[in-house]
């Protein structure tokens, strides 16, 4: 009876039925594309149909993921920009440091009065807003919200949270 549910309301064939009141699987495909198997798996939950669709599994070396700490395979060319080594967010930024820490990097305005940050002091700041993220108990993969307008405190939350992994 579930299934038939399922074959009334789903615009595709149930090609094997799930664990019962779990779900059923189906092959989707992929739009254009012929030959692809897309499995996706269909829930049933107090009379609503759920579809949820896999991301492709960290090995198989896509070039995207919705896994959390899933791996992706980096596009490099074989000449040109698009050749040269990827580096980190973290080493960009030391790199910039090393060749620029003594000029102004961020500059904000509070209550009438100018406030500036160069590079050096950027860096360093951010550092400290990523040890107080880990320090707070953000693990490895997580994630932070940062609401809030562009401001120097933004800034720091958003690079310290890079540097925090």
């Amino acid at each position: 009876m579930e299934q038939n549910l399922l074959n009334k309301r789903a615009p595709f064939d149930v090609v094997s039925q799930g664990p019962p009141a779990i779900g059923w699987e189906t092959d989707l495909g992929e739009p254009g594309k012929e030959g692809v198997l897309l499995l996706a798996t269909i829930v049933e939950q107090d009379g609503i149909l759920a579809c949820s669709l896999p991301g492709p599994a960290p090995s198989t070396g896509g070039l995207w993921t919705t896994k959390r700490d899933g791996e992706v395979k980096l596009r490099m060319d074989e000449s040109g920009i698009g050749s040269e080594t990827p580096i980190t967010i973290h080493d960009l930024f030391l790199t910039t440091v090393e060749k620029y820490g003594h000029l102004p990097a961020l500059a904000s305005k509070k209550q009438g009065r100018w406030s500036k940050l160069t590079f050096r002091q950027y860096y360093e700041e951010c550092r400290k807003t990523a040890k107080s993220f880990l320090k707070l108990g953000l693990g490895r993969f997580n994630s932070v919200c940062i609401l809030g307008f562009n401001s120097l405190e933004w800034f720091l939350a958003d690079v310290g949270a890079i540097f925090a992994g």
